[in-house]
């Protein structure tokens, strides 16, 4: 099934969203999906859906989450780089390793990995590609760096414990969307009541099922599970909704309960619970959905000021052409980036945060932007321009693939610098 009808069907965005993101693609290329999470149409959460349908499999959502660097180290950056694929899960008893891909029925990426992780089982998990690949700069980039402590030039090639990279979904300015399960039928009247009061729309399900529809409907900013009895049956109603694709530890959920049953209930913080509370300390919750809400609404304030305090210059030392392209793509910006490093000049024409136009030297398109890549001294400046100031397109590639072949052509080039330097090492102690 295509993935537009899915997305109608779904009722993840209408037909006038999905036309409007087509016709992006057939000018600038790109993917369907890509266009519409640039746009805002739709959340990471709602596209993975789709395509997790799709492609009848699971899928992960990489946004904020922390991958440790044993996990990381279990394939090298050329893989992760050339491949789009990431992994993010590993169990060592099982020997088991979940990859993060776009294309999870790749045989190619198959074979690729049963050679270069022999006595390791894996699966693959679809991952939504912008998301995927900004994650794949940040978890790999530091390999990139040179290390300021070794004198001889040479790279670093370990990669740290990393955060995947944040890319912006809106919320609305007006309000928040809650939604309640509340299966036990306390009164919950006066909550909502309260709730709306404060501009948030509020949704209760009575049960399981319907909590579920309700969350793969529309998207929700806050959950808040109401539920009474032994710690297993709550235990049990938490595994249930994760098991059925409620993702607890992508959206702040707070548990309700018995005051007598918080303590034994702790451990569901583990399971992406943010907290568990007593039914009745209202002032409490009141007090945490606040903290929640303002939370959302200074992580959403912080990425747009860094795109605003990027309307003027800047130095390379502070912000690199990596920095700097993660941070106007989500703008959905249209403007002129110049940027002057080794003595030579990058400038780059971005339509709603695409770059659609790069030029550097006797370079265009995309071998432009990898060009750039390796500055680490100069300066740049962002210029807002209209539409009419656009150039005719030589780029119809996607920021975040720009980025991953600019990355693995750089770590191609640093471990080629690194032999030349240990062969020179190796010959001049023959020498001695």
């Amino acid at each position: 099934m295509r993935l537009d009808d899915i997305l109608i069907e779904e009722q993840l965005a209408d037909k006038s969203q999905i036309d409007e993101a087509l016709e992006y693609q057939e000018r600038y290329g790109g993917r369907l999906e890509s266009h519409l999470f640039r746009f805002g149409y739709i959340d990471e959460i709602g596209l993975l859906k789709a395509l997790s349908r799709q492609f009848n499999c699971k899928s992960v959502s990489l946004t904020g989450r922390e991958i440790p660097e044993n996990i990381l180290k279990l394939i090298s950056p050329e893989i992760a780089f050339r491949n789009i694929i990431l992994p993010f899960d590993y169990d060592p008893l099982k020997n088991h390793i979940c990859f993060a891909c776009e294309n999870p029925v790749s045989r190619q990426l198959v074979e690729l990995l049963e050679e270069n992780i022999r006595g390791r089982t894996f699966e693959f998990y679809i991952a939504l590609g912008p998301v995927l690949k900004a994650a794949i700069v940040a978890c790999y980039r530091d390999c990139l760096v040179k290390s300021n402590q070794n004198n001889d030039g040479g790279y670093s090639q370990t990669p740290v414990k990393s955060t995947a990279a944040k890319i912006p979904a809106k919320i609305s300015k007006n309000h928040i969307r809650l939604l309640i399960y509340n299966e036990d039928g306390y009164d919950i009247d006066s909550l909502e009541h309260d709730l709306k009061e404060s501009n948030a729309e509020v949704v209760t399900a009575y049960s399981i099922p319907e909590f579920v529809e309700q969350y793969e409907k529309h998207r929700t900013h806050i959950l808040i599970l109401i539920k009474s009895g032994s710690t297993i049956e709550i235990s049990e109603m938490v595994g249930s909704l994760i098991s059925r694709g409620v993702m607890l530890e992508q959206i702040p959920t707070l548990l309700l309960t018995d005051e007598c049953m918080i303590d034994s209930l702790m451990h569901l913080l583990n399971s992406g619970i943010e907290d568990v509370l007593a039914f009745d300390a209202r002032s409490l919750l009141a007090l945490k959905i606040n903290r929640i809400r303002l939370r959302l609404e200074t992580e959403k304030k912080r990425r747009l000021s860094v795109i605003q305090n990027l309307g003027t210059h800047g130095t390379l030392e502070d912000m690199n052409v990596i920095d700097i392209i993660q941070a106007m793509g989500p703008s959905e910006k249209t403007a002129r980036i110049s940027i002057t490093g080794n003595g030579r000049q990058l400038t780059m024409y971005l339509d709603r945060g695409n770059i659609i136009f790069a030029e550097c030297d006797e370079c265009t398109g995309p071998e432009a932007v990898y060009l750039a890549i390796p500055w680490d001294k100069g300066i740049w400046s962002v210029d807002p321009i209209g539409p009419e100031e656009l150039p005719e397109p030589n780029n119809f590639q996607s920021n975040e693939s720009i980025l991953l072949e600019g990355c693995r052509q750089l770590d191609e080039q640093n471990r080629e610098e690194q032999e030349e330097c240990d062969f020179f090492s190796m010959n001049n102690y023959n020498n001695i």
